[in-house]
């Protein structure tokens, strides 16, 4: 090869480069995957340019020793210098780009926190249960989107226990049996008189027991919040009766105090 076609093949190599160098320059971010994938690939181009200069290079020095060559490879070696300040270039880039998915991944990892696993809900079938049950069972199971509704029937009826579980049928959705076990114990009735039950059969004390008289009021006040849930309200009638049935339930010492506690109330 002459040096003439020599020194083609490296203008050749110089448009080469220029063209990368107008990548770099102009270089502006994106898409982080994107941009790693396009500086990978011009990166590889470069370095691919830079060893075809040095196989130009040998070329030239394998002229015979009366051809000039110093020209050409004087500019031969400030277009090898400037590929190796390019090939620098995409490196510090994608570098910048690795520290900050080290940084991403780092701060997800130390900001994941494995959580206890949640125990599956179940229900046997009390009418006070159902609605705490059903809350708890679609929020876990119900609209869990990387379910399928199979799956959903199968988590509902390994939930179901004693009674409750005698409502399943072969045929059965998990809508149509949740519809059916909404329709067993959604009963706003049965757990009112439920409520008011609890209420009227708790233990009465026999002697003064602090801890037990806080007991006693601790269930009533659930039983009477389980009742507003229900959009009963409370009014001076009601209030009285639960007064009369409170009062009744403790020992004879603890309600002389207490009637001694409304008079000094009432006269005040």
């Amino acid at each position: 090869m002459t040096i003439i076609e020599l020194n083609r093949k490296q203008t050749t190599f110089r448009n080469k480069v220029s063209k990368v160098e107008k990548i770099i320059n102009s270089f502006q971010p994106t898409d982080s995957t994107k941009d790693c994938i396009t500086l990978k690939s011009k990166l590889d181009n470069i370095k691919s340019i830079i060893k075809e200069l040095d196989i130009l290079q040998n070329a030239y020095c394998a002229l015979p020793d009366k051809v000039n060559l110093k020209e050409s490879l004087d500019t031969l070696s400030d277009l090898q210098d400037e590929a190796e300040e390019i090939k620098v270039s995409f490196l510090v880039l994608l570098s910048n780009y690795e520290s900050i998915k080290e940084t991403v991944n780092n701060t997800s990892k130390t900001n994941h926190v494995k959580l206890p696993d949640l125990p599956m809900p179940t229900f046997s079938g009390k009418f006070q249960e159902f609605e705490q049950f059903k809350l708890q069972f679609m929020n876990l199971i119900g609209n869990n989107p990387s379910l399928n509704e199979v799956q959903k029937l199968c988590y509902l009826k390994g939930a179901l226990k004693n009674e409750a579980s005698l409502i399943q049928s072969d045929q059965d959705t998990f809508d149509s049996l949740m519809k059916a076990l909404e329709v067993r114990y959604k009963n706003t009735r049965a757990l009112v008189d439920i409520h008011i039950a609890e209420i009227l059969s708790i233990n009465k004390l026999n002697s003064e027991h602090p801890s037990q008289i806080r007991s006693i009021v601790d269930k009533v006040r659930n039983y009477l919040r389980s009742l507003k849930n229900l959009n009963l309200e409370s009014n001076p009638l009601s209030d009285a009766i639960i007064l009369h049935v409170l009062s009744n339930k403790i020992d004879k010492e603890s309600q002389r105090l207490f009637h001694l506690s409304l008079t000094t109330t009432k006269s005040r």
